[in-house]
């Protein structure tokens, strides 16, 4: 898997096949649409996984956040998937 991450409109850090899939999942969960895919694409960052931990880590020690268990699954699990999301969203 590869690690992108998103700015705008939201923040977003995903994990994804590649770029395409990447935007095509934030596009599904986060905000945009299909006509605003390339806009989209062109403001994603590649990131490498010790960058995701390094961004995980700073989680707010509360009892209904994940497990370091659990974010291990989250990071590592071979799926398409957002792993934080702009907290404005929630």
């Amino acid at each position: 898997m590869q690690y992108f991450e998103i700015n705008e409109p939201y923040y977003a850090l995903l994990k994804a096949v590649d770029d395409e899939d990447a935007t095509n999942k934030y596009i599904e969960v986060v905000a945009g649409s299909e006509e605003e895919f390339e806009e989209i694409h062109e403001n994603m960052n590649s990131k490498d996984e010790s960058y995701v931990w390094k961004k995980l880590a700073f989680l707010p020690n509360k009892e209904s956040y994940p497990t370091v268990g659990d974010l291990k699954k989250a990071v590592t699990e071979e799926v398409t998937d957002i792993l934080l999301i702009d907290g404005s969203l929630l």
